[in-house]
């Protein structure tokens, strides 16, 4: 699906969400949730550049959470 995100992992709801329902990372995950246990210091973001290659971008989900990087 187009303008969809694909969330994973050590959320409470993972599943297909619309980019319109978030506006970056930080909104996204707090709609997901986290498990009490998710490993907050590093994460990996998926995702196909313009030209449809992929690419992998390590993530740290406490500085987004608080506000501290944005994604």
């Amino acid at each position: 699906f187009s303008n969809r995100v694909q969330v994973n992992g050590a959320v409470l709801t993972p599943g297909s969400y619309s980019i319109n329902e978030a506006k970056d990372l930080r909104e996204l995950l707090q709609l997901t949730g986290l498990q009490e246990d998710a490993y907050l210091s590093r994460a990996i973001v998926r995702r196909l550049k313009q030209d449809f290659q992929p690419e992998m971008i390590g993530v740290n989900i406490k500085n987004i959470l608080e506000g501290k990087e944005k994604f």
